[in-house]
């Protein structure tokens, strides 16, 4: 802020005004909200450290990031969204090898909570991706790019309810109590720059 001592409180718009302050982000700060995803990491850190009660995935459509409002990169679903069409396009070519490898690594244990989702003859787990393989993210399809889930956490993950730490703790952002720690196979080498990538867009450095 120039123009204006804030030192004394918090200026009125009128004092603002009448002083002919001026505000806004430095060349470097600038520069750097080019970037969409710079853009939606700031969105993420001003949501959780100063506005909790904002709808952060409207807020990142109304915005143009819809693509950044949850990890896999997929739009939201929306009541009241516009009517759809069937079209053809490109998707990710998900390795089907390494989605049954990560689950027979964990025997379908979700490496958040431990739970085991038991099916009629067998049990269930998803492989969720740490940065996602969609855009905007546009994440390796590795094994250091990969999660063994239980429903609930893969959609709270994907949703960033939950984060990773780089001690492997597992963080609610809603009220920054550590609820758990991930479970890791010692075959399990997870790249730690997605784990930063994904707790940056929670709103985390």
């Amino acid at each position: 802020m120039e123009g204006i001592d804030t030192h004394e409180g918090t200026p009125t718009p009128s004092q603002l005004a009448a002083a002919g302050a001026r505000a806004g982000f430095g060349k470097d700060a600038a520069k750097a909200l080019r970037r969409s995803l710079a853009r939606a990491e700031a969105i993420g850190l001003i949501c959780s450290g100063h506005l909790p009660d904002v709808d952060r995935a409207a807020l990142l459509e109304r915005v143009g990031l819809a693509g950044y409002a949850s990890a896999s990169g997929e739009l939201p679903d929306r009541e009241g969204s516009v009517p759809r069409r069937r079209h053809t396009s490109f998707r990710p070519d998900r390795d089907a090898r390494l989605v049954r490898h990560i689950k027979e690594m964990y025997d379908d244990a979700c490496q958040v909570c431990g739970a085991r989702v038991e099916t009629m003859d067998s049990h269930y787990s998803e492989a969720a991706h740490i940065r996602g393989l969609g855009g905007p993210h546009l994440g390796p399809d590795q094994l250091s790019n990969l999660l063994c889930l239980c429903p609930n956490h893969h959609i709270e993950f994907d949703r960033f309810a939950i984060c990773i730490e780089e001690d492997w703790t597992v963080r609610r952002n809603s009220t920054g109590v550590v609820e758990y720690e991930l479970k890791l196979h010692a075959d399990h080498v997870i790249e730690q720059d997605h784990i930063r990538y994904h707790r940056a867009l929670c709103g985390h450095r």
